[in-house]
């Protein structure tokens, strides 16, 4: 007859003295417990992999590289994590995903005095009788991994900014931002580029603090509301914050993917809208069959998917147009409604005609693939770089446009992972706009609209 029983994963540190006496507990079968030890990281993140079913991990909370990545991924895999703290990190673990801390022999945050006490066998299974399930023999089955829920009061929008190298991504993030700063407070543009160049746009004289510094103080922890503008820096002839970017190509491997997540809730939440500058790459493991590739990606796959409008920059030139329509498909592959997809054409040509044919040829390339609104045209970028240098707003005829049609599509589209006809808080609001000419933004198509 099969016997329910735990099967526990644990991690801690060599010759740590609780977890020999565990392992000891399971073999003289002193405690109803497997327990598997692990010896890294890796090797847990391996087994929760793996089709065995775990009932709960064990945590030294000393260990080398454990934070919020390995507590979600735990959670994901319906296996929840107690920390045995030694008392000396006074770290918030429950604040990050653990069920429960054991510390000296209790569950409860002690003094540091208590922490050479041993954890007891009936303490341990007191823990286990609360937050863990026993998994009978036969059963060789895994829970369903339990969803991700977006951070309950990450309640800004997010536009990202995306397009091929050299189309003008950065600049027209730099436009959104200072036309939606001029309407609305709490505005943050955030540098999400692997080849970050907006503390160079903005001559900010210095590249830290920036996403490196914020992500990894998600990693154990979570920064309050008012730690968070500590990590950008104000700009106040542009009326926004900036969070600066990567300070070298290869840093991405630094980030953490659920550090992030919880880094991007904050920010929504803390600001009425968040511009992100994003790289156009946004191929992962299911395409390109590479975690690494995934993991490179992780600020243009994850932004765009979380993404209330994704504004998508090429020039209106043949190979510009060429360029914008393989980001399209890329996007919408990844799994980005067209309704949210706003085309720009960058250094587009004054003439109405022109524009007219632009339109055209950009909505013939997509019939069949993506119904999307008609491209915002942006005109020569004239004294551009002496604005730069300068550190001046960026010229009218540059920002209006743009922040015209974002602003109405924010306000036509509901919030991301939101039904239509679902109730859902009220977005700040953004006073609207004079509505730009047809010849410079287009319009959006009629059956969009409805």
């Amino acid at each position: 007859m099969a016997t329910d029983r735990y099967v526990l994963l644990g991690l801690a540190r060599p010759r740590q003295p609780w977890f020999r006496q565990v392992a000891r507990w399971a073999t003289t079968a002193s405690i109803p417990a497997d327990f598997v030890m692990c010896l890294s990281l890796e090797e847990v993140t391996t087994r929760l992999g793996s089709a065995r079913r775990f009932s709960a991990l064990l945590v030294d909370s000393a260990v080398a590289g454990f934070d919020r990545d390995l507590i979600a991924a735990a959670n994901a895999a319906a296996c929840p994590v107690i920390v045995v703290d030694d008392g000396r990190n006074l770290r918030d673990w429950e604040a990050l995903g653990a069920a429960t801390v054991l510390r000296g022999g209790t569950n409860a945050r002690s003094d540091a005095a208590s922490a050479d006490q041993p954890v007891t066998r009936g303490e341990l299974m007191r823990v286990l009788d609360e937050v863990a399930q026993k998994v009978a023999k036969v059963d060789g089955s895994r829970q369903a991994p339990t969803a991700a829920t977006p951070h309950p009061s990450a309640t800004g929008r997010l536009v990202t900014v995306t397009g091929r190298r050299g189309q003008g991504s950065s600049i027209t993030a730099m436009a959104i931002a200072q036309g939606l700063a001029a309407r609305s407070d709490q505005l943050l543009l955030a540098d999400l580029a692997l080849d970050a160049n907006q503390a160079l746009l903005h001559d900010t004289g210095d590249v830290i603090p920036g996403v490196q510094e914020l992500v990894e103080a998600f990693r154990l922890g979570a920064p309050s509301a008012t730690e968070l503008p500590g990590f950008t820096i104000d700009l106040p002839n542009r009326n926004y914050r900036l969070l600066m970017g990567l300070r070298r190509h290869r840093d991405w491997n630094n980030i953490r993917p659920r550090a992030f997540d919880a880094a991007i809730d904050a920010l929504l939440a803390n600001h009425h809208v968040v511009v992100a500058d994003v790289e156009a790459d946004v191929e992962g493991n299911s395409e390109c069959g590479s975690l690494d590739i995934e993991q490179r990606n992780l600020f243009a796959r994850h932004t765009t998917r979380a993404a209330d409008l994704v504004v998508i920059v090429g020039h209106a030139t043949f190979s510009g147009l060429h360029g914008l329509l393989r980001v399209i498909d890329d996007l919408v592959g990844h799994g980005v409604a067209p309704m949210r997809l706003l085309p720009v054409l960058n250094r587009a040509p004054r003439n109405p005609r022109a524009r007219a044919e632009l339109s055209a040829s950009l909505a013939d390339l997509t019939v069949g693939r993506a119904q999307l609104a008609n491209p915002v045209f942006l005109p020569e970028r004239r004294r551009l770089d002496e604005a730069l240098h300068a550190g001046d707003p960026l010229p009218a005829q540059l920002v209006s446009p743009i922040t015209a049609m974002v602003e109405a599509s924010l306000t036509a589209l509901p919030a991301t992972g939101t039904p239509p006809d679902a109730e859902r808080p009220n977005p700040p609001a953004i006073p609207a706009m004079p509505t730009a000419s047809s010849n410079s933004v287009g319009r959006w198509n009629e059956s969009m609209a409805s």
